[in-house]
């Protein structure tokens, strides 16, 4: 493959010196072009961008020094030798002031001087953008890297916020279902002394549906902070939890934002985990609202059951032809700028001040969705709003509306002896009760050094151990294990309202024959209870 030539430029108003230049530098391997005067070695210039000009001082209309200024001034980079005949030191000066990169006079005796001057400002000139190359590609590595940095800086702050909150969700749903279980137990226990036709009872059992709601918020807060990975899905009816959550939503939204909502109530059904489907619906609608949060405005939500053809599902690359429901979030705030439309849904991406999101959440929202093999578009335009569209893949299954839950007789007892352990005064207490309504004896204990010493002295005395996991002195799992070392058959049951360092394979794998968490069911536990005794009596 052939180099490619190097071009040069010759401007001279006189002929002989043009083609004596020109018949020289073309001997040594340059292209040439020539012009007469500095009007046309301008436009030639300008045309053939050559990568030298050589260039005669004294010329009529443009002279040299004016030719200089402006090859200097469109391409700074592009050597420009002056040629002269006067021979006068001011000229030279003057013509390097102007950025000339040589200065040769005339009658020029040795073309090879010239030819030099000639490959050395050339050579100069490759070694400048070189330099200047490497140098921006440098800067542009340096600047990628810095971003890459602050971006892992970012990432790093909140996941730190994250774990933050995790590790703050894990203690609050530990004391708040401790004290669910207290508000569960003493409303059964109460519900076990009415009479069945009392109308008390209608009372209580919404108090009971209550707690249990409560129960799946804890599990919410949760898995919203990462701290259970909770995926089952079930079947859902997708336009009660729309409306729930917009029920939850009115109190936090300001009250000029007006919230619309046009759900229709044969949406049918979807595989989903409830938990992340509120998850959805929060985050889109929180979005919105924040969107009008200066100057108020509409957030309208609607459901509807859609179909989608080869052609229609063709048109979202993650949807397959068949049946969807379809949720919209509309806001009329200050919408979406066009530039930024394609980043939406990147993680750690947000146009909010700091302080006011993390990014998370749209990049949370797509991962949930797709996760359902469902899809999600945005439409906005600044200053008129936005619009998301979900579409999640319904199913033919239907859900049973959810009944009330009501408190039938458990499992009874037969007079065996249970040591009870909490820290809880309440939960102690409660449990004794609970325990001897069903048919047991109880032994309580609020303290697990205590608890420990009583069974030390009369082991065969009791027949279960129910404890909780987390209290001062010894924990549940230490208790458990001091308690087997004295007595290995002993049965035993640990409680937790909440614990990331157990599970139930991990609780059996110790010797405890169940691990429960709280508010505690009365009827599961004696259900359990009855399950644990009768297996021991088997062995």
């Amino acid at each position: 493959m052939s180099k490619k030539k190097r071009s040069v430029l010759c401007i001279d108003d006189e002929e002989i010196i043009r083609i004596t230049i020109g018949d020289f530098l073309e001997d040594s391997g340059y292209l040439i072009y020539e012009a007469e005067n500095g009007e046309n070695g301008l436009e030639k210039f300008r045309k053939n961008r050559p990568d030298i000009v050589l260039v005669d001082l004294s010329m009529p209309d443009i002279d040299g020094l004016e030719v200089l200024s402006e090859v200097v001034k469109e391409s700074p980079e592009t050597p420009v030798i002056v040629i002269s005949g006067t021979g006068i030191l001011h000229d030279a000066i003057e013509a390097l002031r102007l950025g000339a990169w040589n200065y040769i006079t005339k009658p020029i005796r040795d073309l090879a001087v010239l030819e030099f001057a000639v490959r050395q400002a050339i050579e100069k000139a490759d070694l400048i953008r070189e330099t200047r190359f490497y140098k921006e590609n440098l800067e542009k590595m340096v600047q990628q890297r810095t971003r890459e940095l602050e971006d892992a800086h970012t990432q790093l702050r909140q996941a730190q916020k994250m774990e933050a909150i995790g590790t703050l969700a894990g203690g609050i749903a530990h004391d708040f279902n401790n004290t669910l279980g207290a508000i569960t137990g003493y409303t059964q226990l109460t519900l076990y002394k009415l009479p069945k036709e009392s109308p008390l009872r209608n009372y209580l059992d919404q108090v009971l549906n209550a707690s249990y709601r409560a129960k799946d918020l804890v599990d919410q807060i949760l898995t919203f902070s990462r701290r259970r990975e909770k995926a089952e899905r079930i079947p859902v009816q997708i336009a009660a939890i729309v409306k729930e959550d917009l029920k939850m939503l009115r109190a936090p939204i300001p009250s000029t934002i007006e919230i619309r909502q046009d759900i229709e109530d044969d949406t049918g059904t979807i595989e989903a985990d409830p938990t992340q489907i509120h998850q959805v619906i929060m985050n889109l609608c929180t979005n919105a609202a924040h969107a009008m949060e200066k100057s108020g405005g509409v957030l309208e939500v609607s459901m509807t059951r859609t179909d989608f053809d080869e052609q229609e599902a063709s048109l979202h690359p993650d949807l397959k032809p068949g049946s969807f429901v379809k949720l919209t979030v509309k806001d009329t705030g200050h919408g979406i700028p066009s530039g930024i439309m394609d980043r939406v849904f990147d993680p750690y991406f947000t146009t909010k001040e700091p302080g006011e999101g993390t990014g998370l959440g749209l990049a949370v929202v797509h991962g949930i969705i797709k996760s359902h093999e469902g899809a999600i578009s945005v439409e906005s335009s600044p200053g008129k709003g936005t619009t998301f569209h979900v579409y999640f893949p319904g199913t033919s299954e239907i859900k049973k509306s959810q009944e009330v839950k009501t408190v039938d007789e458990p499992s009874l007892g037969r007079h065996e002896y249970v040591l009870f352990i909490d820290d809880d005064k309440v939960l102690a207490y409660m449990g004794q009760k609970a325990l001897e309504h069903i048919g047991y004896k109880v032994d309580t204990r609020t303290d697990s050094i205590e608890a420990l010493e009583v069974f030390r002295k009369t082991p065969d005395l009791f027949d279960l151990v129910i404890t909780d996991l987390t209290m001062p002195g010894l924990t549940g799992e230490d208790l458990a294990l001091e308690m087997m070392k004295i007595r290995p058959d002993i049965p035993v049951i640990l409680c937790t309202g909440y614990s990331e360092r157990i599970s139930d394979e991990s609780a059996v794998a110790t010797g405890v024959r169940r691990l429960l968490l709280k508010p505690l069911e009365l009827n599961n536990l004696a259900k359990v209870i009855r399950e644990v005794l009768d297996k021991k009596n088997e062995t």
